[in-house]
């Protein structure tokens, strides 16, 4: 009400812009942690997946009109859980998600050492791909490396490395800052 100028101002003129972006902000915040989680945990949701996930399934059934093997879910491979690549394309839709995203790390919080900084970690090399991709200066591309670098590979907080990936691809990362390419975190983020 103070940054609208009180009842006879906001009853009698437009909002201002700052309140207006400030109401918005709340109104988001409590969509994004109250209510949207509601009603992802719905029944009705879950309906809505399903059915969209079959009608999916049926539509690509009758375009390439081929018998898909189903593959298992999860396969151990050298000590490293992998997954199909149409399952690693729906994670990676999920984690683009702001809202799913944050359900997720709040999840993983809780896991593990290193899992919440692994998907943070991920977003920022997202984030780095699409500064590449968009052809920004060259500066800024370098920022966000050293940016990224700083806060997971080489940190100044103790253990050095913040996330969980083997000492020698963390050097080779360290090695190549100066490329400028979207794949200088590949590795890592792979795994």
């Amino acid at each position: 009400m103070m940054l609208a100028g009180g009842w006879g101002k906001l009853l009698h003129d437009r909002l201002p812009l700052i309140v207006i972006t400030e109401i918005q902000k709340y109104v988001r915040m409590r969509i994004e942690k109250k209510w949207l989680p509601l009603y992802l945990a719905t029944e009705e949701f879950r309906e809505r997946r399903k059915r969209k996930s079959q009608m999916k399934d049926v539509v690509e059934d009758v375009l390439f009109q081929t018998n898909k093997k189903k593959l298992g879910v999860w396969k151990q491979l050298d000590s490293k859980w992998i997954t199909s690549s149409k399952e690693i394309i729906a994670f990676r839709k999920a984690l683009l998600n702001s809202v799913t995203a944050s359900q997720f790390q709040r999840f993983i919080c809780l896991k593990g050492d290193f899992l919440e900084n692994g998907l943070l970690f991920w977003q920022e090399v997202h984030k780095y791909k699409e500064l590449c991709h968009s052809h920004c200066d060259e500066s800024t591309i370098q920022n966000k490396i050293t940016a990224i670098i700083n806060c997971f590979i080489n940190s100044s907080i103790p253990p050095a490395l913040q996330i969980d990936i083997p000492p020698e691809q963390a050097e080779k990362i360290i090695e190549r800052r100066r490329d400028l390419g979207p794949y200088v975190f590949r590795e890592a983020e792979v795994s």
